[in-house]
């Protein structure tokens, strides 16, 4: 006989389902980016989807058309990450970024402002660290605040600079 609890349906989700494996993958994926390329939790702050859209599908046609399973870059500082573990990561970010409210919702809309797109988006002085891009009259470059500072969406490389 089971419990009376386990025969109603309390529409809670069912993390036996979850494939753990493949979460043990994905955590070396967050992993690697807390110790390697960002800090710890960085992600919480929120990405542009634009570039975790461009780091997904990077991810993707590496391991799809190149055949690389693993990351290059994360092989190269002794991480062994799968690049779809990397592309699962950046996809969850966007949603995270969804639910919690953070991140830069970047895109495109046609012939209408769209409600999702931060109301704080504005243009600011900005030199990338990345490609070293300068933008020295402020156009064309978003940016978005966060607690630890301003983050700016380089229109050159699409990556992001922590102001």
């Amino acid at each position: 006989m089971t419990a009376p609890k386990n025969n109603v349906e309390e529409n809670k989700p069912d993390y036996s389902e979850l494939p753990f494996r493949v979460l043990a993958e994905d955590t070396r994926a967050y992993t690697y980016g807390s110790q390697v390329k960002y800090y710890r939790n960085s992600w919480k702050e929120g990405f542009s989807t634009s570039n975790l859209i461009r780091a997904t599908l990077s991810h993707v046609i590496a391991y799809y058309e190149y055949g690389e399973k693993h990351d290059k870059e994360a092989l190269e500082a002794g991480h062994k990450v799968h690049h779809l573990s990397m592309a699962r990561f950046n996809l969850a970010c966007i949603i995270d970024g969804e639910i919690r409210g953070k991140g830069l919702d970047d895109r495109f809309t046609e012939g209408a402002s769209d409600p999702n797109v931060a109301e704080d988006v504005k243009t600011i002085k900005f030199n990338c660290q990345h490609c070293r891009y300068e933008n020295p009259d402020s156009s064309g470059l978003y940016s978005r605040s966060f607690e630890s500072g301003t983050v700016c969406l380089c229109p050159v490389c699409r990556l992001e600079t922590y102001l």
